[in-house]
């Protein structure tokens, strides 16, 4: 087992941060649930990207 965190745990740990977020901030400001999470998932599919596509696991 690793002793140390690799990139693809931060990542996987930043994806429902951001979700997380965006409903804190929907509920917060008023926003509706859909956009607060259409939203969320906007500003989560750069970490997707970046974990599957620029820099592939190997």
């Amino acid at each position: 087992m690793p002793s140390r965190l690799s990139r693809y745990d931060f990542l996987l740990a930043f994806i429902p941060l951001v979700l997380l977020f965006a409903w804190l901030f929907g509920r917060i400001a008023g926003v509706p649930l859909w956009t607060a999470m259409a939203v969320g998932g906007l500003l989560s599919v750069p970490l997707v990207v970046d974990g599957l596509a620029v820099n592939p696991p190997s």
